[in-house]
């Protein structure tokens, strides 16, 4: 930290980039009072300073803190929203991502697998399944591979190599991962 510690001292901490830069570093190593020191003292807090921030609570589960800075934002956009749509899954808390997601406007392939991982975490086939439906006739391989892992976590195994099998035929993208599912399921 000594080399950080310099960027401070040396006056680069005032530079846009180098700010954004530390805000994820600190955030990815879990010092979010370090990220939110950074984020303290930018003068310019544009939506990506604001997007890494969130990232950075969301990462260690500190969800109300990411859920403020969130409601207190100007611009989103919707990688944000994904955010902490992907934070409040991954802290199971099902209720809350649910009514954002259910509000977001611009859904993706990362908010789709969030929801449909959340929902299998907690064992929610018909919930992991609604979220799968409601997405696009142009399904998306991860969201497929994250239902065919649903199904095979929560012991459907019939309905994983079903899946699978639809999947060839719809000639939708098999990666390892999902080739790795399938066969755990006809286990």
């Amino acid at each position: 930290m000594s080399k950080i510690y310099q960027v401070v001292q040396s006056g680069f901490i005032r530079n846009r980039i180098v700010q954004i830069a530390l805000l994820g570093m600190y955030g990815k190593v879990g010092c979010v009072s370090d990220a939110h020191g950074v984020f303290d003292r930018m003068d310019d807090r544009d939506v990506i300073a604001w997007t890494t921030m969130i990232c950075a609570y969301a990462k260690v589960g500190m969800m109300v803190d990411a859920q403020w800075l969130f409601d207190n934002m100007g611009e989103r956009n919707s990688f944000t929203w994904t955010t902490v749509v992907a934070g409040y899954a991954n802290r199971e808390d099902m209720k809350a991502t649910k009514e954002l997601y259910d509000v977001m406007n611009d859904k993706n392939e990362v908010t789709w697998v969030a929801m449909i991982a959340g929902y299998g975490k907690l064992g929610n086939v018909s919930e992991a399944r609604r979220v799968f439906d409601g997405i696009p006739a142009s399904q998306s391989a991860s969201a497929c591979a994250a239902m065919l892992a649903f199904y095979a976590q929560n012991g459907y195994a019939t309905v994983a190599i079903d899946m699978y099998k639809k999947m060839k035929e719809a000639k939708i993208k098999i990666t390892e991962v999902t080739m790795v599912v399938a066969i755990s399921a006809s286990a």
